[in-house]
């Protein structure tokens, strides 16, 4: 499927502010539904809207509120495409408490 660039930058927000995914997972779906080229130029146009740390730091929150263990919740964002060093980092505070 290859979306227009506008029609490609709709589907970015939208896709971004339905389930707010990682950077990774938001340029995976974008090249999915678009050519390269267009997946780069509409990522970079929308980079300043994304929040990647603070999704992330929702999230983790979430599971461990959900009472997950840290192997689930490293196993689960990885699966979402977030890097696996601000993984580890966020979840530091938590093993250290």
């Amino acid at each position: 499927m290859n979306y227009s660039p506008q029609r490609l930058r709709d589907y970015a927000l939208w896709y971004y502010f339905r389930y707010y995914p990682s950077d990774g997972r938001l340029l995976q779906k974008l090249r999915e539904k678009g050519t390269e080229d267009y997946a780069l130029q509409v990522f970079s146009d929308i980079k300043h809207l994304l929040q990647e740390d603070e999704i992330l730091a929702s999230k983790i929150d979430n599971y461990i509120y959900r009472n997950k263990n840290y192997r689930y919740i490293e196993q689960k964002m990885h699966q979402k495409l977030f890097p696996k060093d601000k993984i580890q980092d966020y979840l530091k505070k938590y093993k250290q408490s």
